[in-house]
Protein backbone atom coordinates (compact mmCIF):
# COMPACT_ATOMS: atom_id res chain seq x y z
CA UNK A 1 0.00 0.00 0.00
CA UNK A 2 2.85 2.18 0.58
CA UNK A 3 4.40 1.92 -2.78
CA UNK A 4 1.19 2.96 -4.11
CA UNK A 5 0.47 5.72 -2.05
CA UNK A 6 4.18 7.17 -2.97
CA UNK A 7 3.57 6.56 -6.81
CA UNK A 8 6.19 4.03 -6.63
CA UNK A 9 6.28 0.17 -8.25
CA UNK A 10 8.72 -3.31 -7.98
CA UNK A 11 10.17 -3.52 -11.79
CA UNK A 12 11.70 -7.15 -11.06
CA UNK A 13 12.86 -9.39 -8.20
CA UNK A 14 16.21 -10.88 -7.65
CA UNK A 15 17.06 -14.13 -5.69
CA UNK A 16 19.71 -16.75 -5.88
CA UNK A 17 19.96 -20.56 -6.26
CA UNK A 18 22.52 -22.75 -4.59
CA UNK A 19 23.85 -24.33 -8.10
CA UNK A 20 22.97 -23.05 -11.62
CA UNK A 21 20.92 -20.40 -12.14
CA UNK A 22 17.15 -21.16 -13.50
CA UNK A 23 13.42 -20.23 -12.48
CA UNK A 24 12.39 -23.44 -10.56
CA UNK A 25 8.27 -24.24 -11.04
CA UNK A 26 7.99 -22.38 -7.24
CA UNK A 27 9.66 -19.11 -8.69
CA UNK A 28 6.92 -19.18 -11.60
CA UNK A 29 4.37 -19.46 -8.94
CA UNK A 30 5.08 -16.80 -6.27
CA UNK A 31 6.58 -14.09 -8.08
CA UNK A 32 6.56 -10.83 -5.71
CA UNK A 33 3.91 -9.51 -8.62
CA UNK A 34 2.21 -10.74 -11.30
CA UNK A 35 1.59 -8.73 -13.85
CA UNK A 36 3.33 -8.61 -17.50
CA UNK A 37 6.88 -7.54 -18.47
CA UNK A 38 7.49 -8.16 -14.70
CA UNK A 39 11.34 -9.15 -14.60
CA UNK A 40 12.85 -11.99 -12.22
CA UNK A 41 16.60 -12.26 -12.13
CA UNK A 42 18.34 -15.27 -10.41
CA UNK A 43 22.19 -15.04 -9.66
CA UNK A 44 23.83 -18.55 -9.50
CA UNK A 45 25.96 -19.88 -6.79
CA UNK A 46 24.27 -17.97 -3.81
CA UNK A 47 25.54 -15.29 -5.12
CA UNK A 48 29.06 -15.88 -4.23
CA UNK A 49 30.59 -16.24 -7.57
CA UNK A 50 32.29 -13.43 -9.59
CA UNK A 51 30.24 -10.12 -9.65
CA UNK A 52 28.11 -9.82 -12.59
CA UNK A 53 25.44 -11.32 -14.91
CA UNK A 54 27.57 -14.36 -16.08
CA UNK A 55 25.71 -17.52 -15.56
CA UNK A 56 22.65 -15.41 -14.22
CA UNK A 57 19.19 -16.25 -15.58
CA UNK A 58 16.74 -13.19 -16.33
CA UNK A 59 12.95 -14.16 -17.50
CA UNK A 60 9.93 -12.00 -17.69
CA UNK A 61 6.43 -12.53 -17.43
CA UNK A 62 4.45 -12.41 -20.79
CA UNK A 63 0.65 -11.97 -21.90
CA UNK A 64 -0.17 -15.35 -21.53
CA UNK A 65 1.08 -15.22 -17.84
CA UNK A 66 4.23 -17.56 -18.45
CA UNK A 67 7.38 -16.85 -18.22
CA UNK A 68 10.08 -16.39 -20.98
CA UNK A 69 13.62 -16.46 -20.81
CA UNK A 70 15.28 -13.13 -21.98
CA UNK A 71 18.64 -11.76 -22.53
CA UNK A 72 19.92 -9.57 -19.41
CA UNK A 73 21.45 -7.01 -21.90
CA UNK A 74 17.67 -6.18 -23.27
CA UNK A 75 16.59 -5.16 -20.19
CA UNK A 76 19.81 -4.38 -17.78
CA UNK A 77 22.37 -2.36 -17.97
CA UNK A 78 25.57 -2.27 -15.95
CA UNK A 79 26.85 1.02 -15.29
Amino acid sequence: MSLARENLGIRFQVHTHPGAAFHSPTDDAFPIIHTVGFLSLVIPNFGLGRVGFEDAYLTEIQEDGCWRRISIGERIALI
